[in-house]
Order: C-alpha cells, then sequence, then structure tokens
C-alpha cells in the first residue's frame, strides 16, 4: 500500500507491505513479540506467521518505546505487553 505524501501514521499488524512515501510516517505495533528484520531499504515485522513490510517509514511506537526505523537491528525482537 503507497501511503503517498504527507504525514501517515499506522496503528495495528497484518501481513502487507507498506510505503510511507515522503513526509513523517509512524508505525505503531500492537501487543505482541515482533521480529525486525532488514533488508536493503525496507524494514519488516514479523508475528507468529504474518510478515508486515515497512518502507518510507520514519518512527516505530512499540507501547512506551518509540524507535527511530534507523536505529533498528536485523533479528532484534520487540515485546509490547
Amino acid at each position: 500500500m503507497f501511503l503517498g505524501e504527507g504525514t501517515d501514521y499506522i496503528k495495528g499488524f497484518g501481513s502487507g507491505d507498506f510505503y510511507g512515501g515522503s513526509g513523517n510516517d509512524t508505525l505503531e505495533l500492537t501487543p505482541g513479540s515482533y521480529t525486525v528484520g532488514i533488508s536493503d531499504t525496507s524494514r519488516t515485522f514479523t508475528k507468529g506467521d504474518k510478515l508486515l513490510i515497512t518502507s518510507e517509514f520514519e518512527k516505530l511506537i512499540a507501547g512506551g518505546t518509540t524507535y527511530d526505523f534507523t536505529s533498528l537491528t536485523a533479528g532484534q525482537t520487540i515485546i509490547i505487553v
């Protein structure tokens, strides 16, 4: 899904491919355990058998913690209660 120009905000999780485009784009994950993957310009989040692929996002909100997408590492586990 191409979100386009401007500030975009997605809250939730499900299988899909999301391109934030220009602007300040934020993904807020719901409770669960996620594994981060990195490939070129995308960051992936795996929870169980579901895969969420993101590109051109700037901020991740996970519970009470906010991450810059550039600080995420491959294999990192993020747990939200």
